[in-house]
Order: C-alpha cells, then sequence, then structure tokens
C-alpha cells in the first residue's frame, strides 16, 4: 500500500503538536502521528554514550542549553540524530498499518526530511503568541529566540 506522508513543521510553541493532538481524537485510526521530538529524545536516551562521547554530556535539558549555545555542537548534534531519526522513520513508516503518517518536526526542513514527504504543512503563528507559550513552557524571551536562530526564514 502507498502510504502518503505530510511533514508539518513551524517555530517553537506556534501550535503544531496542539492541533495534530486533537486530530488523533477525532480519527485515531485514520493516520498515524509521529512526533519527531519525543522519538529524537528516545533515540538520545538509547545513544546514550554515544552523546556523552560526543559533548561530554548526556542529560537531556543540559544537552540542549549546550547545542542551543554552540553552533558546531549543535550541527554535529543533530547530523548524528537526523541520521537516526531517518532510519526510525523509514521503519515506523513501513510498519504502520495507516495509509497516512504524519510527522510533527519542527525542523522538518533543516534536517532535510520534508525529502521524504508528499505535502510540507509550515505553521506560523505570531511572535506574541508564540512567546506567551514560552512563558507556559518556563522558556525565557531569551530561551525563545535562541531557539528560533535555529530555524529557516
Amino acid at each position: 500500500m502507498k502510504k502518503t506522508i505530510i511533514g508539518v513543521c513551524g517555530k517553537p510553541c506556534c501550535g503544531k503538536t496542539y492541533l495534530l493532538e486533537r486530530l488523533v481524537g477525532k480519527s485515531p485510526n485514520d493516520f498515524t502521528i509521529v512526533n519527531c521530538d519525543n522519538l529524537a529524545k528516545e533515540i538520545s536516551t538509547l545513544y546514550k554514550q554515544d552523546i556523552e562521547q560526543m559533548l561530554g554530556e548526556s542529560d537531556p535539558k543540559l544537552v540542549a542549553d549546550i547545542i542551543f549555545s554552540d553552533k558546531e555542537k549543535y550541527q554535529k548534534f543533530t547530523k548524528f540524530i537526523w541520521n537516526l531519526l531517518g532510519k526510525f522513520l523509514e521503519q515506523i513508516v513501513e510498519n504502520s498499518s495507516c495509509s497516512t503518517i504524519i510527522l510533527d518536526a519542527p525542523l522538518l526542513l533543516e534536517s532535510g526530511l520534508d525529502s521524504i514527504c508528499d505535502t510540507v504543512i509550515r505553521f506560523d503563528t505570531k511572535y506574541d503568541i508564540r512567546l506567551e507559550r514560552a512563558f507556559g513552557r518556563g522558556w525565557s524571551k531569551e530561551e525563545l529566540d535562541r531557539r528560533d536562530s535555529y530555524f529557516k526564514k
């Protein structure tokens, strides 16, 4: 069966995951949603030793602090994770009984995962709304801005 892959991307706190979580409740058997952030966290746990060797740290909070403050380490880390993420996604797509797979992937374009998508939906939300949502996550304005700097314009 030919599967349709839809990629959903956008900057932090723009509402991607919120909307997709609501879709699951409406039609849980019509499609599979893959939260790529969560999958990357699982991969980070599985490859904890490799990440510690690469960055000198494997605690997820500290890894985020390291990679979002050092572009070189960010590139090294993301290349490693995105390569594995692509392999894991291939298996998920192959094993899914659904004909439609939706990738909730904030960095879809940056990772190159858009190349496996039939359609890409890019969310855009006003900065002040995103900032309010970021505060709800315990992030500062500086943290949101720092993370934003890693997204393609």
